[in-house]
């Protein structure tokens, strides 16, 4: 098999409207990857927050673009790598951490974010622009 028809394969196995349920972890993977870019970034920007994870701080300060095409990246390949192994246990254990992480980070985004809503934070921060 040719890699293009690889690459199109899990395209196409990823995008579907429908998929196992494996398939739907490796979606909601990518969404909460690029969420979790877009928060970070904005908190950063703001000066709320720091990123936690130090290679990535590195990464994000040469920029937002080159953190949030990075963070993108890093994100595909993951879900590519768990997606050619998926009939792999680890693969599937993975999966499973990897969504755990990322609904744990993307809490403490939201849970930032109502504390900035309700000590009126980012009502100055809107109104001041």
């Amino acid at each position: 098999m040719s890699a293009v028809t690889t690459i199109t394969r899990i395209k196409s196995s990823l995008f579907e409207s429908h998929g196992t349920p494996f398939e739907i972890a490796l979606q909601a993977v990518l969404v909460l990857n690029i969420g979790d870019a877009v928060l970070t970034s904005w908190w950063v920007a703001t000066g709320w927050a720091t990123e936690a994870n130090p290679l990535m701080n590195r990464v994000l300060e040469l920029g937002i673009g080159p953190f949030l095409f990075t963070k993108a990246i890093v994100g595909m390949t993951a879900v590519l790598i768990l997606q050619l192994h998926r009939k792999h246990l680890l693969s599937r254990i993975g999966v499973i951490a990897i969504l755990a992480a990322y609904l744990a980070v993307i809490g403490l985004h939201l849970a930032h974010g109502a504390q900035r809503i309700s000590d009126g934070t980012i009502t100055m921060v809107a109104s001041a622009e």
